[in-house]
């Protein structure tokens, strides 16, 4: 007999019809399965993208929202928190797998721990994984300096007061994340390896490639946080200095990596 959890799985698509199903694959094979998958077309406006999303509509158990124009992942994401049914909510990219037991576990630690918000170690396919159970609290203010939610490892509860910046492409998950943390939910990181990417995080193809849209992207984020009165001018101007010097570093890395 199956097993599902009370989660909703919601994975925005734009494009993707060759890792799209990889991640589907994923999502079904999971020793606890969810309760629904909704996958949001961010307008691919494309026959070969149609006809894939056709094939999936008739062979897989989801929910396939389109949207008649393109606006990115997080607002695509929005689209999908709209109509989630779920208890929990659990995000995956399309060019992203899960671990067969992501689901299980983290629901179990979320249910256990009566947690807002959580996630998990993540690696590229391939590299060494972590197998502990450990799990470790986060704070505002670590999030503040490193985001510490791979978008693909989070599971959140679902509710009607937290979305993301609509329109924002670039650094909108790493937004959201930290506006959840300041108005102080509960958030733990699981130290254990359930999800997997299949590109370095930055310095690829995606929207992480292009390296100087992404730096600008959260130097935006430092701005709404500045205006939401989450942070002060202060620490504003030394969080500007401090992404400045990661960008510069970034680069350098990017730069011998091609050498």
């Amino acid at each position: 007999m199956e097993k599902f959890v009370d989660v909703s799985v919601i994975i925005p698509y734009f494009k993707a019809k060759k890792t799209i199903i990889r991640a589907l694959d994923s999502v079904f094979n999971q020793t606890a399965l969810p309760n629904e998958v909704i996958i949001i077309d961010d307008f691919s406006d494309s026959v070969e993208d149609d006809n894939l999303l056709n094939h999936i509509d008739h062979n897989y158990r989801v929910k396939i929202l389109k949207l008649e124009k393109n606006m990115g992942a997080g607002t695509a994401r929005n689209e999908g928190l709209k109509v989630a049914s779920s208890k929990y909510i659990a995000f995956l990219d399309s060019d992203d797998t899960w671990s067969n037991t992501k689901l299980e576990i983290q629901y179990d630690i979320m249910e256990t721990t009566n947690t807002f918000i959580s996630t998990h170690h993540t690696v590229i396919s391939g590299e060494v994984e972590r197998k502990t159970n450990k799990i470790f609290k986060i704070t505002p203010n670590m999030q503040l300096i490193k985001n510490r939610f791979a978008t693909r490892a989070v599971m959140v509860k679902n509710n009607d007061l937290y979305y993301f910046e609509n329109g924002k492409r670039y650094a909108e998950d790493y937004l959201l994340w930290t506006q959840i943390l300041f108005d102080m939910n509960s958030a733990i990181y699981i130290d254990k390896t359930l999800a997997y990417s299949y590109k370095e995080d930055y310095g690829e193809s995606g929207l992480t490639g292009n390296l100087k849209k992404m730096y600008f992207g959260i130097l935006d984020t430092y701005k709404i946080l500045k205006k939401e009165r989450i942070i002060n001018t202060y620490i504003y101007a030394l969080l500007i200095i401090y992404q400045t010097a990661k960008h510069f570093y970034r680069g350098m890395r990017m730069y011998n990596r091609k050498k």
